[in-house]
């Protein structure tokens, strides 16, 4: 039983990066617009293909999970965001 609430707790704390990360992004394209003087709308497609790109890396993720173990890549993609996310 114990195992499972590990993939649970990692589950949930996974979904809430990505939630996290997408609402960062979200939020911040009013300023974003007003620095570059370039229109909401345009912009709008910055946090489209931000998603289409998570996605992707998702489903990437999986099939490299299926191959070196979900917790490897796991653990991987959680040190790879803490390293390239602004402080």
């Amino acid at each position: 039983m114990r195992a499972g609430w590990g993939v649970l707790s990692t589950a949930c704390l996974s979904t809430f990066v990505v939630n996290a990360n997408t609402s960062a992004v979200s939020i911040l394209i009013p300023s974003i617009s007003a620095d570059l003087g370039t229109p909401i709308n345009v912009l709008q497609w910055a946090v489209t293909g931000y998603l289409l790109v998570g996605a992707a890396v998702i489903v990437t993720s999986g099939a490299l999970g299926d191959v070196f173990g979900l917790f490897a890549i796991l653990t991987a993609a959680f040190v790879a965001l803490a390293a390239v996310r602004p402080s």
